[in-house]
């Protein structure tokens, strides 16, 4: 056809999550983008999101609803860049009570874990100084080699906080080999009086001698590293041994020691420092503890319990089954400790749908990227040659009454998503009440197709739907191995997700610790934070309303989304079980965090607010307690072993399809939203390099290292 090779590429994007949206903006990121991108986003029910969606719900407050409790981290460096680029778009109105990043979030720097000692659980906080650097800005990732740097600083701080002034091992030696000598020769005079402070010494100084590239590193270099950690941890196990149950401040000092010890060695040791963290993705994080010679009391550590805790690390939700990559976990770690800006940790100030996914929807819209809504994607498929997408089948699941849907309501100025559709903008909308369009077993008959076709609709596919909710939907790519081992091989797990507003304030529960996010609690609902203070952003009664809200989550037991979507119970089953096992949380865990609501006749079942309901079914009832079965919506997890599975984003085997998400493959593979803006960075970078487009422009300062780069290689 005439002109047609000239004609904006179209580019159909499958699912509406923070990957799809991510790709969708770094597409539309560069002036006058439109000549050669047309961008279509299909997207399931009535809001975009994926497991960020939140809504408000009408009929009850316009209280917020979310999947579950969301914190970003202040490593979350492309997450905030598009966040904040977002906002500068919209430029909203004085009126709207969030008009920036800054008013979205409220930086943190006190993550506490939940220790459990004996028959007690105790409070630990974790203090992280704050710096004056701003996320989404300056400097870029830090390498293993510079973890490696701040583990042993680390160390070395900790060691003199903490021990300068225990007494010494009667047995304690310091004899350094020849071999080690020539590498690091000691001083004239020790600067410590005991052993292990001069085999740190020794350690501290090697570390930082060496070149900040460690391919220049020598291998009598490591060697060194390895024997050097080995003293001090040893001679640390054997100085501490007593403290381990005594002293909290000491033990939970020596857990610090013991673990950083342990990383920095087996980052060594096994070629992380070279090969990067896939290196160690093949064994589980405890495993891979154990073996490098950490305490059994580290191994099982509140910080290593919150590890699994916050990525949900369980097989098939099951507590007894814990199982999270050691490449990928300790990675994690790594940069939300040491590569943090501002805060360690940033709280939204309302729901992530409020705060994050509808200025970044908004901003989209307004670049030209056009939404289909209520578009349920059924299947992918290929070519006559196997080799290439030809047919989207897609079930339309409304019809609308104008031309587009618009999916955001006003409240109190501030743009929302609602928890249910909009029905006045849908014929026959009122037979939907009671219907949930995002649920595999909503029972709903579609009201008619919205297949789309390779050339006439799309020439490139971005597939963005989580992992679990591919599995039906790319039977037909099973030809490919690749596929089958992706399908099969990576996991998830369903979650349960529970908000609670309380007649009770957080002080009159009991807690007398700040209202900060709480990791490693009482299992399974093992993450908990107070967020009373978006409150004031829902409809409540001013004098008669609830007094705070509480947020927790942790897996669910079980596999719902392998039932058929003819099993309408569904549904159903699972809200009883997260009902159930909420009841049990409360009944027997809650006052570990709220000890004034159990008594002698149980927990204080009057503490939920739910004005007129008596019987303790109903108040539960009341508050919004939540399944996450449906395939879209479980998370996704990084087991042992798993990482080669993950997709590079442009290489799927098939010519028009690229894909994204937090299952495929970033520098980070754990389930974050990080994660997935980064999946939807590289799935933009495949998409302009299949299409001639090149690489989407990410600002004028990315453009010109880009152009100076290009300058010094041709020098050369």
């Amino acid at each position: 056809m005439p002109g047609l090779a000239n004609r904006p590429k179209k580019i159909a994007i499958l699912g509406g999550g923070i990957a799809s949206l991510s790709a969708a903006y770094q597409l539309t990121n560069r002036p006058g983008w439109k000549k050669d991108y047309d961008l279509t986003l299909y997207q399931l029910g009535w809001r975009v999101g994926g497991k960020g969606a939140s809504g408000r719900n009408r009929e009850h407050n316009d209280r917020i609803e979310e999947h579950g409790l969301h914190v970003w981290f202040g490593c979350y460096d492309e997450s905030f860049k598009m966040l904040r680029t977002s906002y500068e778009e919209l430029a909203r109105s004085p009126g709207c009570p969030i008009r920036s990043v800054e008013e979205a979030f409220d930086g943190v720097d006190t993550t506490p874990y939940m220790e459990h000692i004996g028959d007690q659980w105790l409070h630990w906080p974790v203090e992280f100084p704050p710096n004056a650097l701003t996320p989404g800005e300056g400097p870029g990732n830090l390498s293993a080699w510079q973890h490696v740097l701040q583990l042993i600083h680390w160390v070395e701080l900790a060691f003199e906080t903490g021990f300068e002034r225990s007494p010494a091992s009667s047995t304690a030696v310091h004899h350094v080999p020849d071999w080690l000598e020539k590498i690091v020769p000691s001083p004239e005079t020790e600067p410590s009086r005991y052993g292990s402070h001069r085999y740190l010494s020794r350690l501290t100084r090697l570390v930082h001698e060496l070149p900040e590239d460690a391919h220049a590193h020598l291998p009598h270099h490591h060697h060194g590293i390895l024997w050097l950690t080995d003293q001090v941890r040893g001679w640390f196990h054997r100085e501490t041994r007593d403290l381990l149950t005594k002293d909290d401040d000491l033990r939970r000092i020596a857990i610090g020691i013991d673990l950083a010890i342990t990383i920095a060695r087996g980052f060594v040791a096994d070629g992380v420092l070279i090969h990067g963290y896939k290196a160690i993705d093949g064994e589980d994080t405890r495993a891979w503890l154990e073996r490098h010679g950490a305490h059994d009391f580290s191994v099982w550590s509140a910080p290593i319990r919150a590890l699994y805790d916050l990525c949900f690390a369980y097989v098939d939700g099951d507590l007894d089954q814990p199982n999270f990559s050691a490449g990928s976990s300790l990675h994690v770690v790594m940069r939300i400790a040491f590569e943090y800006k501002g805060h360690v940790v940033y709280e939204m100030n309302a729901g992530m749908g409020d705060v994050v996914i509808a200025p970044i929807y908004q901003a989209l819209a307004k670049r030209g990227v056009k939404f289909e809504y209520f578009r349920r994607v059924e299947k992918l498929e290929l070519s006559a040659d196997k080799k290439s997408i030809e047919c989207v089948r897609i079930a339309r699941q409304v019809d609308l009454l104008g031309d587009t849907y618009e999916p955001l309501h006003d409240f109190q100025g501030l743009p929302c998503f609602p928890s249910t559709p909009l029905v006045e903008q849908i014929r026959d909308g009122s037979k939907l009440k009671g219907i949930n369009l995002e649920s595999k077993w909503s029972g709903w008959t579609d009201v008619g197709r919205a297949d789309i076709h390779a050339g006439v609709d799309f020439d490139e596919i971005v597939l963005g739907i989580s992992l679990a909710g591919l599995e039906t939907i790319c039977e037909d790519l099973r030809c490919d191995s690749d596929w089958v081992a992706l399908l099969d091989g990576m996991g998830t797990v369903q979650t349960a997700g529970v908000q609670l507003w309380m007649s009770r304030g957080l002080t009159e529960l009991g807690w007398t610790q700040p209202p900060l996010p709480i990791d490693a609690g009482p299992e399974p609902l093992d993450v908990w934070a107070d967020r009373s203070a978006i409150m004031h952003f829902e409809n409540w009664p001013p004098i008669h309303g609830p007094k705070s809200l509480q947020y927790l989550c942790g897996p669910l037991p079980g596999s719902f989304y392998e039932q058929p979507s003819s099993d309408l119970e569904v549904p159903e089953i699972a809200q009883e079980e997260v009902d159930q096992l909420t009841t049990r949380w409360l009944e027997e865990q809650s006052q570990v965090l709220w000890p004034t609501l159990t008594g002698e006749n149980g927990f204080d079942w009057d503490s939920l607010y739910a004005p007129g309901l008596t019987t303790d079914g109903d108040r539960l009832g009341a508050q919004y307690v939540r399944a996450n079965i449906d395939p879209s919506e479980r998370y996704v997890m990084s087991l042992a072993g798993t990482g080669h599975l993950r997709f590079k984003q442009g290489q799927t085997g098939f010519k028009n399809l690229v894909v994204t998400g937090d299952w495929t493959h970033t520098s980070w593979n754990a389930g974050c939203i990080e994660s997935a803006v980064l999946s939807g960075i590289h799935a933009a970078e495949a998409i302009a390099k299949k299409t001639g487009h090149g690489e989407p422009e990410r600002g004028f300062f990315a453009k010109l290292l880009h152009r100076l780069w290009k300058i010094v290689r041709g020098l050369f």
